[in-house]
């Protein structure tokens, strides 16, 4: 036997002959070769498209005109698609004819032109096997339980073999039971099994005529739907309405440690290893004083004074020696930045406030020999001009040994509060704002670092989608997502941006409420876009594709 552009998907036995299912490609047409033992009397091939459509029957004899001739030119490997030429029933769906092939001998080859169901059968009529061509698009849905005999499976298994294609989701468990889940072009599933019975009452047997090409064929048709579970509107995008906010106040919401600036900053030492770490320094200095910072950061920092937003820094690099190296060596006394804070002082105090809010990248992920996970990050360096006096530094942070998922935190303040499963939605402390879908939030540097919450209807429960949270905004914007209690990713403008975040279906409670909770903050008045809906896909690639159709699953059966 030898095979020519069309592989086997797999093989099977029903009703007593073995089963071949065949994916025919995007060529003319593949061809199938096999050696016949014995006289070449004569060999029949009956056949049906699978939809019934179209049925008839072949043969082949030793007085056939090409039976002692070869109707390979090359060998196989060689060939090209021009030699493969069909046989005089070209038209049809398969056909077959006779050769004679040195080193080998008496053969019947069979060329399939499109999907169907065949069986070969002897001069007596009897089977000697089946194939099954499906086209390359059905072959990417196809699934089979191939020994259901096996150790491993339940002792209740009623099929020894089954298989189905035409729907994106299909599985078949040992007992023969089928599920279904299909998208939005799915129009027919196909069902073959050992059994001569319907996996469940809601398949029927395909067209006599294909029935007896292929006993235990049953099929079942769709009609999947979108139209409840989505928006028609364009993009689809889920309402995200009951919108809450509020700011992070540094003096009375932050749960401050004082630390010894020369020895206790490094945020390892606090076990504060995921997201953010938090500084804050406190200093007097007299009306009309100049007061600026001198600071040095890993990998990405806020700075706050009296209230203000006054500028941020940025420092994280992939070359081999430069400050905030990630791959080397990080040359940790690089990377200064000088921060005039003169004009932020609140010039009826004489006591002030620095905060530095400092997000760390990971750890060192350079070369064995170079990887120190004691690599410094946070604050690397941080002094106050001549003018300030009396200074004291704390720090915050999430201690990541008192989590039970370590990197399920961000090290914000509030975070706990704000992706609380039982939040308190009526809370004074959280102020109300009318939403939208999309969602445009014009956002204010002066806002510091705030916490906005919303909230979702999940999916009915016979659909299974997942969702794309995506943001779109500009200049120095980071936010920090949740979805439920599940920290779903980073925005960083100043790093990509990644603006499709993907949120798997099973974080998402079906049929009920479900909250999306946002730390947004930036240096900069700016718009931030924010939308919930399925991934958009082409239909036959699965790719994303603009232009493409929700990628949305309803459960048939």
């Amino acid at each position: 036997m030898h095979l020519s552009t069309i592989p086997v998907v797999t093989r099977g036995v029903v009703d007593g002959a073995e089963l071949w299912v065949l994916s025919l490609s995007d060529h003319p047409f593949g061809r199938v070769l096999f050696k016949v033992t014995g006289d070449l009397t004569s060999v029949q091939v009956q056949w049906a498209t699978i939809d019934g459509t179209s049925t008839g029957s072949s043969k082949v004899s030793s007085s056939d005109k090409t039976a002692g001739e070869s109707q390979w030119k090359a060998p196989l490997e060689e060939l090209s698609q021009a030699d493969l030429e069909g046989g005089e029933n070209g038209s049809l769906p398969v056909d077959v004819s006779a050769s004679t092939e040195a080193n080998i001998g008496k053969c019947v080859s069979l060329a399939f032109h499109a999907p169907c169901a065949m069986s070969l059968l002897d001069q007596n009529g009897a089977v000697l096997m089946r194939m099954l061509a499906i086209s390359d698009q059905d072959s990417k849905t196809f699934t089979a339980l191939l020994d259901s005999s096996s150790d491993s499976y339940a002792p209740s298994a009623k099929v020894d073999f089954a298989c189905a294609w035409g729907a994106e989701e299909i599985c078949i468990s040992p007992s023969g039971e089928v599920s279904i889940e299909a998208g939005q072009d799915d129009r027919t599933v196909y069902y073959i099994g050992s059994s001569t019975n319907p996996p469940d009452s809601s398949f029927i047997p395909v067209a006599p005529v294909v029935q007896e090409v292929l006993p235990g064929a049953f099929r079942l048709s769709l009609s999947p739907s979108i139209d409840s579970v989505l928006p028609p509107a364009e993009g689809h995008y889920l309402p995200l309405q009951h919108w809450r906010r509020r700011k992070i106040n540094w003096s009375t919401d932050v749960e401050w440690k004082k630390i010894d600036y020369a020895t206790e900053r490094d945020p390892l030492d606090h076990h504060f290893t995921s997201g953010y770490t938090t500084y804050r320094c406190t200093f007097e200095a007299s009306g009309g004083a100049k007061v600026s910072l001198k600071l040095n950061i890993r990998h990405i920092a806020m700075v706050y004074c009296d209230g203000h937003a006054v500028e941020g820094q940025f420092c994280y690099s992939h070359n081999a020696f430069s400050a905030g190296a990630m791959h080397a060596v990080d040359i940790t006394w690089a990377g200064k930045k000088r921060v005039n804070l003169t004009k932020y002082l609140d010039s009826a105090k004489t006591s002030h406030e620095v905060v530095i809010a400092v997000m760390s990248l990971g750890q060192g992920r350079s070369p064995f020999l170079l990887n120190d996970v004691r690599n410094r990050r946070g604050l690397i360096s941080a002094s106050l001009s001549g003018s300030a006096r009396n200074k004291r530094w704390d720090v915050y942070g999430v201690p990541v040994s008192s989590l039970n998922d370590p990197f399920n935190t961000t090290g914000l303040p509030l975070e706990a509060e704000a992706v609380a499963e039982n939040f308190d939605s009526d809370s004074p402390r959280w102020d109300s704002f009318p939403g939208e879908s999309p969602m445009r939030l014009d956002l204010k540097a002066e806002d510091g670092i705030q916490w906005l919450r919303t909230s979702f209807r999940g999916p009915e429960k016979s659909y299974r989608f997942p969702l794309c949270l995506k943001f779109e905004a500009r200049d120095s914007v980071v936010i920090c997502a949740w979805v439920n209690d599940l920290f779903i990713g980073r925005y960083m403008y100043d790093l990509g941006p990644q603006n499709d975040f993907y949120v798997m279906e099973g974080v998402v409670k079906s049929d009920a409420e479900n909250s999306l909770v946002l730390a947004v903050m930036t240096m900069k008045d700016t718009p931030l876009h924010v939308t919930l809906g399925p991934w958009i896909v082409d239909g036959t690639s699965g790719n994303l594709s603009p232009s493409g159709k929700p990628f949305v699953l309803q459960k048939v059966l």
